[in-house]
């Protein structure tokens, strides 16, 4: 469920696993109605600012995303 993926994708960032962190929402971004979609984006962008918008994987995870919500 929608809860289990943030709360994972918060532990794996918080213990410095950013990739894991990016990848797992994502990875189940299209399993979600819209509501929960949304929550996945803020929590992305949220990681994203964390990270700053010159880090690799922001740059990396914003690009596939921004396909996700605009498939």
């Amino acid at each position: 469920n929608i809860t289990n993926v943030l709360k994972l994708s918060e532990k794996f960032f918080y213990d410095k696993q950013t990739e894991q962190a990016l990848e797992l929402p994502l990875s189940n971004f299209s399993k979600f109605q819209n509501k929960n979609k949304e929550k996945i984006k803020d929590k992305l962008l949220k990681f994203f600012d964390a990270l700053g918008n010159d880090h690799e994987q922001t740059k990396t995870y914003r690009r596939k995303l921004s396909s996700l919500l605009f498939l």
